[in-house]
């Protein structure tokens, strides 16, 4: 391989560190150790990967102090979104899901709050925790279901 100037690579000043004398410097004259330069890259990277997610954290943990009553009823609501929209996948009612989900949300709510909990932890607990067995109560037990899962029938 010839270089422009009609020097070979291996001839070039820097040919030693594939031409890039500031990153890969050479200590004691001999050919560079690929696995030990990608070694090094990917510590350097994982380094700066892993400050990146620790600030990221930092700055959640501070976000959701300040506004966790926001973001749980929110967060309760979104999923009482999304259980009413993927309710009809499994043959759910969405109506129904979003009844179950929003009464055991608040009901949930309310609960905690007696208990000297916050209003939003039990309305987003009881968010997840009612859409998801309306879902499934939905899917194991309605007439439709019935051949596929089976019925006990007590006289």
């Amino acid at each position: 391989m010839r270089m422009s100037n009609g020097v070979g690579a291996l001839q070039a000043t820097y040919g030693y560190c594939y031409n890039n004398g500031v990153l890969s410097v050479d200590l004691n004259g001999m050919w560079p150790n690929p696995v030990k330069w990608v070694k090094n890259k990917a510590k350097k990277a994982a380094k700066a990967v892993g400050g990146a997610v620790n600030k990221a954290g930092k700055a959640w943990n501070k976000f959701y102090t300040k506004n966790k009553d926001v973001v749980n009823i929110v967060g309760g609501i979104a999923v009482i979104g999304a259980g009413t929209v993927l309710a009809p996948l499994v043959g759910a009612s969405a109506a129904a899901v979003a009844i179950s989900g929003t009464t055991a949300a608040v009901i949930g709510g309310l609960s905690n709050m007696t208990t000297g909990g916050s209003f939003s932890d039990g309305f987003l607990g009881e968010a997840v925790n009612g859409t998801i067995f309306s879902i499934l109560s939905n899917y194991f037990f309605d007439e439709k279901s019935k051949e596929k899962v089976g019925t006990v029938e007590c006289n």
